[in-house]
């Protein structure tokens, strides 16, 4: 899946692929973050359970489509085999039908799209558009999918947003649909598949799953607050429990906070610590390679689970530990009670509060965790943290025996095809976001880190210089 960026926030153009490991490099106030926001808002509502049930969704589906189309299918497919259904020999109402649907889900999604968008960055669809020097100049989000072929392009207008829909062709999608139960269902009881029955229900299964095949199963985000959001989260929660009672009473004063934080709280408070992740091993090598101790949490009554941190001398609540603790315990808690395979964890300036050496070790343990069928999406601004993640592209490219002659663990490289880097250039039309070519022999390329280190480095000669002529 493809997203492209006109004129919002603070960007001018950028255009998105999520690979295995997706790299934003850039300055401060770039819009790296609002761009990584914007993907959170496309990807995070196509998992999420609709507020209706399925049974009724698809009595609402069956209304649109028709009786006589759905009658016309399920009598098709009553007479052929499972998986043997050729579309040549389908009457048009099965074309008719796969194209309704798809137009269905397609505008579903379009409209869930504005509302995340709008709680995510917390400001209406108009004030996301880029402003200039005395105006603000449209804007558009286009979302493509490649296989099967689809798109929805958002113009972000004054009056509001404006949602245009491409669907796919019924040829494009056919193949990717697995048609179980199909002809089962059809030959069981025609007239039963009438009003949203199960025949529709499993025909909409397998159009959903086809047409959002591309999207990461779930997309979890850590945003660069979340050290000290970890210390109140518990204050938050409680206060917001405790106010709840009266709401209808007296009007409640809630401070606005984006969707990227409301939902980290949320996932924090309703966080199910019987679920054992499967990128739990790869959390506790982070506790016992760079922690030294480990995170875990605590039942307590009418709330939300404690977390808390081990460690030989004790149990330590966060705000009782350092500021590596603090940042790190969110990841640590995601990997082992939150995230599953083939989800997108989007985190914020990894290196936050890290030694360079802890920054190494951190960059080599999200390497594994793309390798065990994590997707991982950071910003950074640390040479150390990109360097190691150089490395490990480097490292990719070698033989099975060159790697072992050096003793590298294949878990910790990465072929530079599974990763994409992005520079965030500003400039006075707004930030311009290129993709960067990765070389097999160097990595991602300089994106502005050396000529930081060239300056210092001369400054530090004329200095000497300098002080030799004076003494």
């Amino acid at each position: 899946m493809k997203l492209t960026i006109k004129n919002l926030g603070p960007v001018n153009s950028a255009e998105i692929q999520i690979s295995p490991l997706t790299i934003f490099v850039g300055p401060n106030n770039s819009g790296k973050s609002f761009t990584a926001s914007a993907l959170y808002a496309v990807l995070a509502p196509i998992r999420t359970p609709l507020a209706v049930s399925q049974p009724a969704r698809a009595r609402r589906m069956t209304r649109l489509i028709g009786d006589e189309v759905i009658l016309s299918v399920a009598s098709f497919l009553a007479e052929t085999i499972d998986n043997t259904i050729n579309i040549d020999d389908a009457p048009d109402e099965f074309g008719e039908l796969f194209e309704r649907m798809t137009w269905v889900m397609l505008s579903e999604y379009s409209f869930t799209l504005i509302e995340y968008i709008e709680r995510v960055f917390g400001a209406p669809v108009p004030d996301l558009r880029r402003m200039s020097k005395t105006q603000h100049v449209p804007g558009s989000l286009l979302i493509e999918s490649k296989q099967p072929n689809w798109a929805i392009r958002v113009k972000f207008k004054a009056s509001g947003p404006d949602i245009h829909l491409k669907t796919p062709n019924i040829r494009d999608l056919w193949p990717l649909m697995t048609r179980r139960r199909w002809s089962k269902r059809a030959r069981a009881n025609l007239e039963s598949w009438l009003g949203g029955g199960p025949l529709i229900r499993d025909i909409m299964a397998d159009v959903q799953t086809a047409l959002f095949r591309e999207v990461p199963n779930h997309t979890k985000y850590l945003p660069a607050a979340r050290s000290g959001l970890m210390h109140s989260h518990k204050v938050i929660s409680g206060s917001l429990v405790r106010r709840a009672s009266y709401a209808g009473i007296e009007d409640m004063r809630i401070p606005a906070m984006s969707g990227v934080v409301t939902d980290f709280l949320s996932e924090l408070i309703e966080i199910d610590s019987s679920y054992r992740s499967p990128f739990y091993p790869i959390a506790r090598r982070l506790e016992e390679e760079v922690l030294r101790g480990s995170v875990h949490l605590v039942e307590t009554v009418n709330s939300s689970p404690e977390i808390m941190f081990h460690t030989n001398t004790g149990d330590y609540p966060l705000t009782r530990t350092s500021s590596m603790v603090s940042e790190l315990a969110p990841v640590v808690v995601y990997l082992k009670r939150v995230l599953r395979e083939q989800d997108l964890l989007i985190i914020e300036e990894p290196e936050a509060h890290l030694h360079p050496q802890t920054q190494v070790v951190l960059a080599q343990i999200l390497v594994r965790l793309v390798n065990s069928g994590l997707k991982v999406l950071i910003t950074t601004h640390s040479e150390f943290f990109l360097q190691q993640l150089n490395n490990s592209i480097v490292a990719g490219s070698l033989s099975e025996k060159g790697a072992e002659s050096l003793s590298l663990d294949s878990k910790v490289t990465i072929h530079a095809s599974e990763v994409s880097a992005y520079l965030f250039d500003p400039s006075e039309r707004g930030t311009l976001v290129a993709r960067q070519e990765l070389d097999n022999r160097t990595g991602v390329p300089d994106i502005g880190f050396d000529s930081v280190s060239e300056q210092l480095y001369n400054q530090n000669v004329e200095l000497d210089r300098r002080l030799n002529a004076e003494n």
